[in-house]
């Protein structure tokens, strides 16, 4: 009955069926727990629940049941418990748990399920070392536990003569893999990506398997050479061994002997690759549809490269390529991403947009390419061209062109002009980036009303007049970046409509508006930078008991606020408080208000980085539920030579600071319910405190 649109629990008068066989649910939106009645069908062979939104606790007397010999219950994150001990002699033949929250460790009895043949646990909370014992089941074929915390070493499997399919990938395995996994006689995948591995990879040169076909060793930590006992894999189609360590030189036409190979992934080691075919009549590895070679000391396009007709992803990032990117690049015509950022290119050979009609994914940042912005492909869903010297306009018509573009970046460039209206046609555009260039007007207002747009970054260009646009209900904004340019007047009401915003940066302009508290219902936000405006009137909103509850970064310098902070927005703005460590003061992310207003100033940085560790403030605690202060009584022990200075007086300190606290130099203590401020403050007028033995406050 799979499939059939069933839902809610599973009725108890399924247990009548006394000699119930095979129970197949699959797909069913059963929301409910698996009965441990289900025990007690003593003739059940194949049980299969998966995909059915089962939650609690998965009866271990279930696994043990005798009779049984398919368990599928994959894909019910809500369902949880461990695996049993296996009795001796048990039938399970297939048991799979992916995608499950089961957890605890694989028990060295699972050797006693002797007919196991596959084996599935991933994709869920799995953890402790791999039992030896599972090198012993001699039936085993499939096996998959991937994406869990497995650690320790690997077992040989010598056993497991069977064995066709291995990946332990993303877990935290470590140590050497056992030579004896690469001459299994049937194994045709072995995938150990992301773990720990580190010995050198030792390889058996006379034994290696002849239908290994995907083999993924990347995101460990082996090295030594590339033994070219590799190349005695000749079924190998898929060959990934980036990031990780491995050095030497590689002879690229040495992969001639993979004639099957459609991936080759050497990305980020500490390699030299001598691209050069020195056969040019040879036929080089016509079936390849993936180069990645990023980070191995390239110095110009690999040549072989230009005849690969089939090539899907190409990325040569992170080399010392120089000069133009070739023509013949937009002539490989299932070429659909193509990465060569972090190089040292100057032009680029065109016509771009004569490119391959399958070309979206395009990646040209961080070069030097100069001149003109090229034309872009017309199927370009992601583009990237920042961090180059491009200085012409903006083509007028670039949204209406690009009308699949999901992300757009062209930072940091020294481009001019406006912003295209046309941008506003594209109905997919997610991510916007045009910051750091000289870019002059207005923003268009139906930007600012887009329902798509999730990352609009504009900061630091010369854009100017008001932003008095109606944002829209269905606003999709997470991030608003103006910072740096020359808006004016108040920032609209109507930006309370983006739900979803988490960063909200609009320092550095002239805005001239009261503090924001019609953004008071934003749950989200955790970046608030207003600094440098020309924002007045009191700091604060009233009723604030559980606005801004994520609001971890706060910056108001530099404005023409008056009075202080309520020492109420210490408990309101809860992801401000760092209570992870239980004595700590909570500074970086936990303490954005005391070091934001710094952090995005140059000095403020000097100051945070030599001065933070040397001042352990004077506290005030809140007393009651107005958040009303007094002096603390109690003086905190230091080893600073300098406490004297900030001794006397304590009274006064508790007068100025009685009920609110200074936004710049105030933090939560929360494991000690103390509010700390900065005696060396200079936010306000205090002819107590002398600040001649510091460096500079973060006020200053």
């Amino acid at each position: 009955m799979s499939c059939c649109n069933l839902s809610g629990p599973l009725d108890s008068s399924l247990t009548r069926l006394k000699n119930l066989s095979v129970i197949r649910l699959d797909g069913n939106d059963l929301f409910s727990s698996v009965p441990e009645s289900f025990a007690n069908f003593k003739n059940l062979t194949s049980l299969s629940l998966s995909d059915c939104r089962l939650r609690g606790k998965f009866s271990v007397k279930i696994f043990e049941v005798a009779t049984l010999s398919d368990i599928d219950i994959s894909f019910n994150m809500d369902l949880h418990g461990p695996l049993p001990e296996f009795s001796l002699n048990g039938h399970l033949r297939k048991l799979v748990v992916s995608d499950t929250s089961l957890s605890g460790a694989l028990p060295v009895s699972i050797s006693n399920l002797s007919q196991l043949s596959h084996l599935d646990l991933s994709f869920s909370q799995f953890n402790g070392t791999l039992p030896i014992s599972l090198s012993k089941l001699k039936e085993l074929t499939y096996l998959d536990l991937s994406f869990n915390n497995f650690s320790g070493p690997v077992p040989s499997f010598y056993m497991s003569k069977k064995l066709t399919h291995l990946d332990m990938s993303f877990n935290l395995l470590n140590g050497c893999l056992p030579p004896s996994l690469f001459t299994l006689p049937c194994i045709r995948l072995i995938q150990l990506s992301d773990n720990n591995f580190q010995c050198p990879l030792h390889l058996l040169s006379s034994s290696t398997s002849n239908v290994l076909e995907t083999l993924d060793l990347s995101n460990n930590n082996l090295r030594g050479s590339i033994l070219v006992t590799i190349f005695q894999f000749k079924s190998l189609g898929v060959l990934q061994l980036s990031s990780n360590k491995f050095n030497g030189t590689i002879q690229i036409d040495m992969f001639q002997k993979l004639e099957y190979l459609t991936t080759l992934d050497l990305s980020q080691n500490n390699l030299l690759i001598d691209a050069n075919v020195r056969d040019s009549h040879l036929s080089f590895l016509p079936k390849m549809r993936n180069v990645k070679l990023a980070s191995c000391n390239l110095t110009k396009f690999p040549s072989f490269i230009r005849n690969q007709s089939k090539l899907v992803s190409l990325d040569l990032s992170s080399n010392n390529i120089q000069g133009s990117i070739p023509r013949w690049i937009w002539q490989l015509g299932s070429l659909i991403q193509f990465n060569i950022s972090n190089n040292f290119l100057t032009m680029i050979e065109g016509p771009v947009q004569n490119a391959s009609s399958t070309l979206s994914v395009i990646d040209l940042h961080s070069n030097q390419l100069r001149g003109n912005l090229p034309v872009f492909p017309v199927h370009a869903t992601y583009l990237d061209y920042s961090m180059n010297d491009f200085s012409s306009s903006i083509p007028p018509k670039i949204g209406s062109y690009l009308s699949s573009i999901i992300f757009m970046s062209l930072s940091r460039n020294r481009l001019v002009g406006s912003l295209p209206e046309s941008l506003c046609n594209n109905s997919n555009l997610l991510v916007l980036d045009f910051s750091y260039n000289q870019l002059k007007g207005t923003i268009p207002r139906c930007l600012m009303q887009s329902e798509t747009i999730v990352v609009l970054n504009l900061q630091h260009n010369q854009l100017s007049g008001n932003i008095d646009f109606t944002f829209l209900v269905s606003c999709a904004l997470r991030t608003l970046n103006l910072n740096g340019n020359q808006l004016v007047g108040p920032i609209p009401k109507t930006l309370s409509n983006c739900k979803e915003l988490e960063v909200l940066n609009i320092g550095n302009n002239h805005f001239n508006d009261g503090f924001p508290c019609f953004l008071k219902k934003l749950s989200t936000l955790r970046v608030m930078v207003l600094r440098e405006n020309k924002m007045h009137g009191i700091i604060g909103c009233p009723n604030i008991s559980s606005n801004w509850q994520m609001l971890q970064i706060v910056d108001l310098a530099l404005n023409n606020f008056s009075g202080l902070l309520p020492g109420k927005a210490f408990k309101t703005w809860k992801s401000m408080m760092l209570d992870e460590d239980p004595g700590g003061v909570g500074f970086g992310v936990g303490a954005g208000l005391v070091v934001a207003p710094c952090m995005f100033w140059k000095r403020g940085k000097k100051w945070i980085n030599h001065i933070i560790d040397s001042i352990l403030l004077t506290s005030y605690t809140p007393i009651d539920n107005d958040d009303e202060t007094e002096e603390d009584a109690e003086e905190e022990d230091s080893d600073m030579d300098e406490e004297s200075d900030y001794s006397e007086d304590q009274d006064i300190f508790s007068y100025l600071f009685q009920e609110r606290y200074c936004v710049s130099c105030s933090k939560f203590d929360i494991s000690n319910k103390k509010v700390l401020h900065d005696p060396r403050c200079t936010c306000y007028h205090s002819p107590i405190v002398s600040i001649s033995i510091y460096s500079k406050s973060c006020s200053s």
